[in-house]
């Protein structure tokens, strides 16, 4: 049920749904998605590795109405030769994340997947394993440019940002002597919520580091802006990620 929770603001749907997964099964992106595929009875579509041609075929074949992909793999996709010739019309939403997506990527992603092109949502998810996935998203809405010329502007801003918090995930920015700072200015991002982890299994030291005040720091740097989109502006803690 938890699991299922952290995907429901960005799928309001019931009905079964066809979810193809691209992304190891053992980051927590993959482990989501799956367990919540299950769960609610969604059929899994698995591609063993991916390659952009082979994910557009599967799509088109399965009928697939729900994806996540990290920004590399969307890239790809929309450069890949007959993007617009798939029948991709049963897709609903594609995911994006774990990763930071370049802003010139997702702001072809709305065109490509606008109502002038493939007609498909898009969601940005920002979130980590010790929350227990998802703490934030950026939702279908904020990628449609459908509104005023000020409306669409301040949405194409926001393209930049990796959305508001999930319903049950408290967002902090703090400076590094714990004071929470106000709307614009950056700080550490950190997180609190029932779903946050406790600690790191047998290491106390990590978790006295990781947890601190009842906050769990991410070692991400960002702002939140005066409607609560958060901006991730930076890293404290680098990390090496392959494949």
């Amino acid at each position: 049920a938890l699991v299922v929770n952290t995907q429901s603001p960005a799928d309001p749907t019931i009905d079964p749904q066809v979810v193809m997964v691209s992304v190891p099964f053992f980051h927590i992106a993959g482990a989501t998605t799956i367990m919540s595929a299950v769960f609610s009875g969604r059929t899994l579509v698995i591609l063993p590795a991916f390659d952009p041609k082979e994910w557009l075929e599967m799509a088109q074949r399965e009928g697939a109405t729900h994806a996540f992909v990290v920004p590399t793999m969307l890239k790809r996709i929309m450069e890949a030769p007959g993007f617009k010739d798939y029948d991709l019309s049963k897709l609903e939403l594609i995911t994006y994340g774990a990763a930071p997506m370049p802003y010139e990527v997702v702001r072809q992603a709305v065109d490509l997947f606008g109502p002038q092109g493939h007609d498909v949502g898009l969601m940005n998810s920002y979130g980590q394993t010790e929350a227990t996935g998802s703490m934030t998203f950026l939702g279908p809405d904020d990628h449609r440019l459908d509104g005023t010329p000020e409306e669409n502007e301040k949405k194409l801003e926001r393209l930049r940002s990796v959305g508001r918090p999930m319903p049950d995930i408290e967002i902090g920015i703090l400076a590094p002597d714990g004071r929470k700072l106000p709307a614009n200015e950056p700080g550490e991002i950190c997180i609190r919520g029932d779903r946050v982890m406790r600690g790191y299994n047998k290491r106390d030291e990590d978790t006295a580091g990781a947890i601190q005040g009842g906050w769990l720091h991410t070692g991400d740097v960002g702002k939140l802006d005066e409607d609560g989109y958060l901006f991730i502006t930076g890293r404290i803690k680098d990390m090496i990620i392959r494949g």
